[in-house]
């Protein structure tokens, strides 16, 4: 009976020790937490964020199918989303027929006209031959014409001739001024020829200048085609970048509208912390300053970040003011400030909506207005490439803090 009460002294030390333990445990907690909350702001008010796009149709048109499912993940290209696109379809062969039927007619005119002008180049130098064989029987035409006449006259001048002899230098006399006569008028025909000819040809050229109206319409017909094909090809929705489904809007057989959404997607990779802080809590903090976030769907892992944007309209702006009640003459509700916290990694199990505890460093610096902030991020991200360019084995965190202290 007497060994349990020696050990009772032992065991009360133990515990004391124990306790005590704990107690400076806690202690050293409680400090860390109370040196923690003093060098930071705490928003247990935030969410992660990413960019949630609604997808829509470029066309109005009647869904036949929805290709893909609720957090499916899907790449750039990949089909979403399938229009009805039989009239579209038939409306594009109209056009490609149209555009075939103003080249073709642009291809004939063009046939047309280089054989109206080998037919009329033929025949201007057709008349121009006729015009130098009607020239060299006028000149022969006028040297009958001459010797005639002085056969004529040579004979009546004699006073013994026979009158035989007068009369045929008459006669050859009018028959060679008749076939000069002749050879004149078929000279001037072939010269009127010649110049039908030329007129034909020169007016060539208005027919080719009615070239530029039937290639218009070809442009006119192709752009049209073009259109139509695109028309087609918007029944098809595709994903715009790499991301996940985060929500079917509509089902097959439904009626949708340009613009109106048919799919809502998370694009890309990139996530950041949206924290809403207290208007007392905004002077406090600057574009730059380090943070520190807790996902509580990943409680055993803290992501570190910065301040990259800190909003310029309060809640009160953006939704409104809420109608005042007899709490609010008593107690007036302070605005908050939303600030975008940029992470160093994205780690696997987060996605936009996540509740998070976002702790940002202090600074103790004065209000700034937008343009000051927007002035000293450009300066804070020319300090941080400089150092990044200095040295590339160090951290972003690490880089972050030698830009605050210079």
């Amino acid at each position: 009976m007497s060994a349990p009460r020696l050990g009772r002294p032992w065991r009360r030390i133990t515990v004391g020790v124990g306790v005590l333990a704990l107690s400076v445990g806690m202690l050293e907690i409680g400090a860390r937490w109370v040196q923690y909350r003093f060098g930071h702001v705490v928003s247990s008010d935030a969410s992660l964020r990413g960019f949630v796009t609604k997808v829509g149709a470029r066309i109005n048109g009647q869904v036949t199918a929805i290709a893909v499912e609720g957090s499916q993940h899907v790449s750039k290209g990949d089909i979403l989303a399938r229009l009805e696109d039989s009239h579209l379809r038939a409306d594009a062969a109209r056009a490609r027929a149209e555009w075939q039927r103003a080249g073709a007619q642009l291809a004939t005119e063009r046939l047309a006209i280089e054989q109206e002008r080998q037919r009329l180049t033929a025949a201007l130098a057709r008349a121009g031959a006729d015009l130098r064989a009607v020239q060299a029987d006028l000149l022969t035409a006028q040297t009958a014409d001459d010797r005639s006449e002085r056969d004529y006259r040579r004979l009546s001048g004699l006073s013994l001739v026979a009158r035989t002899d007068l009369d045929h230098a008459t006669t050859d006399l009018l028959t060679a001024r008749a076939q000069l006569a002749a050879a004149r008028a078929r000279r001037e025909s072939a010269e009127i020829a010649a110049r039908e000819a030329r007129i034909q040809l020169e007016g060539l050229h208005v027919r080719e200048a009615g070239l530029a109206v039937l290639e218009s319409q070809v442009r006119v017909a192709r752009a049209a085609f073009a259109a139509a094909k695109a028309d087609v090809a918007a029944t098809v929705i595709r994903a715009p970048d790499d991301g996940w489904v985060a929500d079917r809007l509509v089902e097959a057989g439904a009626s949708v509208q340009v613009g109106q959404p048919i799919l809502s997607l998370w694009i890309g990779h990139r996530l950041w912390a949206e924290a809403w802080l207290e208007e007392g809590d905004v002077q406090k903090i600057a574009l730059g300053n380090a943070a520190t976030v807790r996902v509580d769907a990943v409680p055993h892992q803290l992501f570190d970040g910065y301040v990259e944007a800190i909003g310029v309209l309060t809640n009160t702006q953006l939704q409104g003011p809420p109608v005042p009640t007899t709490f609010d003459a008593l107690i007036r509700p302070s605005a908050r400030i939303p600030v975008r916290i940029a992470l160093d990694t994205v780690g696997a199990g987060l996605q936009p909506g996540l509740s998070v505890v976002v702790g940002i460093e202090k600074n103790g610096s004065t209000p700034s207005t937008p343009s000051l902030h927007a002035s000293s991020a450009h300066a804070r991200r020319a300090a941080t490439r400089e150092c990044r360019r200095m040295s590339q084995r160090i951290s972003h965190r690490e880089c972050r803090q030698v830009t605050r202290r210079r």
